[in-house]
């Protein structure tokens, strides 16, 4: 959330921490031409590399997705079917968050205490981190037929989100209201294949990417 750490998950299991900033100690043969500002010749020369500042290590199989709310706490999910709230400054998993299906996407509400997952079985689960280990699970939104792939918080309405899937065309995106969960507010046309990633930037437009290359 400053902007000079971003952290990356992988199918390795591993969460790595690492920095946006450029510096000369930085290795590789690209930093000279890195540091004059002139343009890399394609083939010229190497990119440079960097090394992670560190890791986080616990999650038991594949890290599907990511979110980063707040300095000091990030939430991972994937294929071991739950929700890690990790500590950053220590790297430790403070919190877990258990949930019945792989998990592909999580959005992070700090306004509500609410985190969205969207799940292989088509459903989005809402957890409050705060709960209870026996009822986290504080709501179902359930519509979608296929994995929802991508889910987003609205920046305008705390009780908005819009959520991505493999459905077919016309029931791949939809918007939510969670005060009333029986049924999406809208179908958003316009894909034609599975919908991957969505974002929710400003209060008036979404953003979102699919199989059909739109």
């Amino acid at each position: 959330p400053t902007g000079a750490m971003f952290a990356s998950g992988s199918a390795d299991r591993s969460i790595q921490l690492w920095s946006t900033a450029e510096r000369e100690e930085d290795s590789g043969a690209g930093a000279g031409a890195a540091r004059t500002g002139k343009r890399r010749r394609t083939g010229a020369e190497e990119p440079r590399t960097k090394t992670p500042l560190g890791q986080l290590l616990g999650s038991t199989a594949p890290v599907r997705t990511i979110a980063w709310p707040e300095r000091g706490r990030l939430f991972s999910a994937g294929d071991d079917h739950c929700i890690r709230v990790w500590d950053v400054e220590t790297a430790t998993n403070t919190g877990t968050l258990s949930s019945a299906k792989v998990i592909n996407d999580i959005a992070v509400s700090l306004s509500t205490n609410r985190v969205a997952a969207g799940c292989f079985d088509g459903l989005i689960r809402m957890f409050d981190p705060r709960a209870d280990a026996s009822k986290v699970v504080t709501l179902n939104l359930k519509s979608h037929k296929r994995p929802v792939t991508t889910v987003a918080w609205s920046p305008g309405n705390a009780n908005q989100i819009v959520s991505g899937s493999q459905d077919g065309p016309g029931q791949n995106l939809k918007l939510w209201d969670v005060r009333s969960s029986n049924i999406p507010i809208h179908n958003i046309p316009g894909h034609t294949g599975k919908v991957l990633s969505v974002d929710w930037p400003t209060a008036d437009l979404v953003v979102s990417g699919g199989e059909d290359g739109k």
